[in-house]
């Protein structure tokens, strides 16, 4: 049997340095200015699977939507905690934001998920610096 184009896919770590490396690039355009790390990494997501045929850009838009609203809705759930917001205190407002934005019905189970997980990165590096 002959192998085309489509029927080679890079593995789960091959795709992830693609992505790695397509957001680096997209923040050394920017000179590495003020800008959003998980944007970045989102933005090289769609990129790299959009060229590997992976998913279609109603999903790519889908998504970016959802991590808006999930981020928002997040950052507007611990805002308020003066101090040092745990682990514990950020699973429990994404769990619920996650509830909240699958209940809607505007986004699929797995857009949620992909959203509430860029959320958690985003928070999670930040807590880090």
């Amino acid at each position: 049997m002959e192998n085309t184009e489509k029927d080679i896919r890079p593995s789960p770590e091959e795709r992830r340095r693609m992505i790695a490396e397509a957001a680096y690039f997209r923040a050394e355009k920017r000179g590495f200015a003020a800008g959003d790390s998980v944007e970045d990494w989102i933005v090289a997501e769609r990129q790299v699977d959009e060229a590997l045929g992976i998913e279609n850009p109603e999903q790519m838009k889908d998504e970016m939507a959802a991590y808006n609203r999930m981020r928002r809705e997040v950052m507007r759930m611990i805002g308020g905690v003066r101090g040092t917001v745990s682990a514990k205190t950020v699973r429990q407002a994404l769990d619920k934001a996650s509830k909240e934005l699958k209940g809607l019905g505007e986004y699929t189970v797995d857009t949620v998920n992909k959203a509430a997980e860029a959320v958690r990165r985003e928070i999670t590096s930040r807590r880090k610096h």
